[in-house]
């Protein structure tokens, strides 16, 4: 189960949050319109537990998309 989670990007060496960077917090705000409502909303709740990478991957994959 640990190497699922960690090839999801789940951080799993710990039980601390992640916090989201000022960057990418305006990143993200560029997705929240209806085109990418979904995409803006499943990183809007997931981004406390995955990790810094993925959440810039994330952004950056759905903002190229739009």
């Amino acid at each position: 189960m640990k190497s699922l989670q960690h090839s999801l990007g789940f951080l799993t060496n710990n039980n601390n949050y992640n916090e989201m960077t000022e960057i990418q917090r305006q990143k993200l705000e560029l997705l929240n319109n209806d085109e990418t409502i979904l995409a803006y909303l499943t990183i809007k709740t997931n981004y406390k537990y995955w990790s810094t990478d993925r959440v810039d991957s994330e952004i950056n994959i759905n903002l190229k998309n739009n």
